[in-house]
């Protein structure tokens, strides 16, 4: 990671440029899943979720700000119930998002956000974090498995038709 660069809790302030780097986050992902929204038709509801999940489940987000601004953030739940109906009730932690814009990808951004996330969510209290990406996302599962995260389960698709 560049020298410059600060991993530091998400102020209001920091919305316009958060707001950008979820529209990248969708767009890149829609890449890899043609089936998700336009970026730019949810961009705005999506991150208002986002907010709202952090604060109904104890989360926190963190930016990635370098002399060029803000350059990729994180969101991480606290408090999330498994809720599963063949599963205990247990609390674990999720990052529901992480994006480093394009530009700045392969500097170690997306591990120190990662990290950040991981000692927030230690320092609530968490047993364990829980992270998700698109099977296709091969950058995102290997900064994943890098960071010490093991597949949990994996969920599989098939098309039923010509048409899918």
């Amino acid at each position: 990671m560049q020298p410059d660069t600060e991993i530091r809790p998400y102020h209001a302030d920091d919305a316009a440029a958060v707001n950008t780097l979820v529209l990248e986050l969708q767009a890149h992902e829609r890449r890899f899943e043609p089936r998700m929204s336009a970026p730019e038709d949810i961009q705005h509801t999506y991150f208002a979720h986002i907010r709202s999940r952090c604060a109904e489940q104890a989360g926190e987000m963190f930016v990635a700000e370098t002399a060029a601004g803000i350059v990729g953030f994180v969101c991480v739940l606290a408090r999330v119930i498994a809720d599963d109906v063949d599963e205990d009730r247990y609390e674990y932690a999720y990052v529901s998002d992480l994006v480093v814009n394009a530009g700045h990808r392969g500097q170690g951004i997306g591990a120190a956000l990662l990290a950040a996330a991981e000692a927030f969510a230690d320092a609530q209290g968490a047993k364990w974090l829980r992270i998700g990406a698109l099977a296709a996302n091969s950058g995102a599962v290997q900064l994943y498995r890098r960071a010490g995260f093991v597949d949990r389960a994996i969920q599989l698709e098939k098309p039923l038709s010509k048409k899918a």
